[in-house]
């Protein structure tokens, strides 16, 4: 009986430990962060195929927060045409921002709630100038290359109409 209880002992030691790490793991993708290989040409030259990303979550928690989804940004968001899938644009406009759609030349303002994404890449990206404002809901976290600083955007590529100081 001391074999059987000892045996019991240690796998019960070994199943608590497996929950714990994954416990912790799972804990740990989901508030702070996990890589992610970027896949397709939209972010060109910013971020290339196969290049791999680190998703910072951290700012997701705190939508009232100046750091969440600022303009020039590179996000992680939920796609809102694929179901399940995520993208990775920047942000161009937030809530209340005027924008020119370069696909129509239309002005469209980015109503509450929302942001206007687009891919640094115009012709290979799908994006806010096809769908339209993308709800912030759909936001999972921002962009970072491993070991470097945020990934910031080419200054010439972003044009606001109508400036916000947010």
């Amino acid at each position: 009986h001391k074999l059987g209880w000892k045996m019991m002992r240690t796998v019960g030691k070994i199943a608590l430990q497996f929950t714990a790490y994954y416990a912790i793991g799972k804990l740990g993708v989901t508030f702070i962060g996990w890589p992610v290989q970027v896949q397709g040409r939209s972010m060109e030259p910013t971020l290339i195929d196969g290049q791999w990303v680190w998703v910072n979550c951290i700012p997701s928690f705190n939508p009232d927060s100046p750091n969440f989804c600022r303009r020039g940004d590179v996000v992680v968001m939920w796609s809102p045409r694929v179901a399940n899938s995520m993208i990775v644009k920047r942000v161009v406009g937030r809530e209340g921002d005027v924008i020119e759609n370069r696909n129509t030349e239309q002005l469209v303002t980015v109503p509450e709630g929302h942001v206007w994404i687009e891919g640094d890449h115009p012709i290979r990206s799908i994006d806010s100038t096809d769908y339209g404002p993308v709800s912030m809901s759909l936001f999972v976290g921002t962009a970072h290359r491993p070991f470097q600083s945020l990934v910031r955007p080419p200054t010439s590529r972003i044009k606001y109409v109508a400036d916000d100081p947010r």
